[in-house]
């Protein structure tokens, strides 16, 4: 497997990422491919808080509690269930910041390599989104983060960028 340093991070990650959004609903199946993946060398993981409404995150964080430093771990936020099921655009710092807990909570990790906002409208707070992700990163929650800025609002910032 090739790895490639991701953007100007400390990350380096293998050149199959592993999108964790289809895993299987039984259990045993997610571990197994999750252990499968790490043994052809896949190290990038890619989940979110949203996905089977957390339980996504749960399968990724059994298979990688005791293996923790041969995957990097990327999850995003933004996205809210409704109580009607359906889903909510929620780029605000506090639920940026509450997000985190419950994801790492489910993880079992005390940090995130790479924190993405799922999503992004030209209406969102970008200053305050930025500050919150920051913070994040200052309290050692999160190692690294991803925002697309909309391109009419930003032009010349029309492409993730990564922070640390």
């Amino acid at each position: 497997m090739q790895y490639s340093q991701l953007g100007t991070s400390t990350l380096y990650i293998s050149s199959i990422g592993f999108g964790c959004m289809s895993l299987p609903k039984y259990e045993k199946e997610a571990l197994s491919l999750l252990d499968h993946a790490i043994d052809l060398g896949i190290n990038f993981f890619d989940t979110a808080d949203i996905y089977d409404d957390g339980d996504n995150e749960t399968a990724v964080g059994k298979a990688f509690k005791t293996k923790r430093d041969k995957a990097v771990i990327a999850s995003k936020v933004g996205n809210q269930r409704k109580p009607d099921g359906s889903l909510s655009w929620n780029p605000s710092p506090a639920h940026i910041i509450s997000s985190v807990e419950s994801s790492l909570r489910r993880l079992q990790t005390d940090h995130i390599d790479l924190y993405q906002l799922h999503g992004g409208t030209i209406d969102d707070p970008i200053d305050a989104t930025i500050d919150a992700f920051d913070t994040l990163v200052r309290q050692g929650k999160i190692l690294y983060y991803g925002i697309v800025y909309p391109a009419k609002r930003y032009p010349a910032m029309g492409f993730p960028i990564f922070h640390g």
